[in-house]
Formats: C-alpha cells, sequence, structure tokens
C-alpha cells in the first residue's frame, strides 16, 4: 500500500490488495486488508495424518488434498457494484 501511495494510487480505487491468511492485524489497517483465511488447525491436522500413513505404509501415498478457505472482503478490494 505505501508504494501504491508513492506513485499517487490509492486502493482499492486504482489497485486491489489481498492477503493470504487472516491475521489479526489485518483488519486494524487503514484501509483495512482483504484477506483469504486459510483454516491451519485443519492443515495442521491433515499434516500429522498424513505422516502418519507415510511412516506406517511400504510406500509413498500421493493424494490430493483440497481445503476450504473463505474470503474476508474489508476495504482494499472496490466493490463490484461501485462506479
Amino acid at each position: 500500500m505505501n508504494a501504491l501511495r508513492k506513485h499517487n494510487l490509492t486502493v482499492p480505487q486504482d489497485d486491489s490488495i489481498i492477503s493470504i491468511d487472516d491475521l489479526y492485524v489485518p483488519q486494524f489497517l487503514t484501509p483495512a486488508l482483504t484477506t483469504v483465511k486459510v483454516f491451519t488447525e485443519a492443515i495442521g491436522e491433515i499434516d500429522v495424518n498424513t505422516l502418519k500413513e507415510r511412516i506406517e505404509a511400504d510406500h509413498i501415498i500421493s493424494k490430493r488434498i483440497v481445503l476450504s478457505t473463505e474470503l474476508i472482503i474489508r476495504d482494499t478490494v472496490r466493490n463490484s457494484l461501485e462506479k
């Protein structure tokens, strides 16, 4: 956001910014940062289970894991309905 300001650009009018992981601080920035919330507890649980499976298996297990996320829209993304 600082780099955009240095070039006289504004958020979200000229550019949008989205972060990954909903940390505590972004909601208090000005403008409040839009973020994709990642459920880290679920990732940790999957990691532990995958490690257990690899230790117990006599071969490498390959699988695709898809986790859900949540988009938390705050002030750094322009509403598509705005003109």
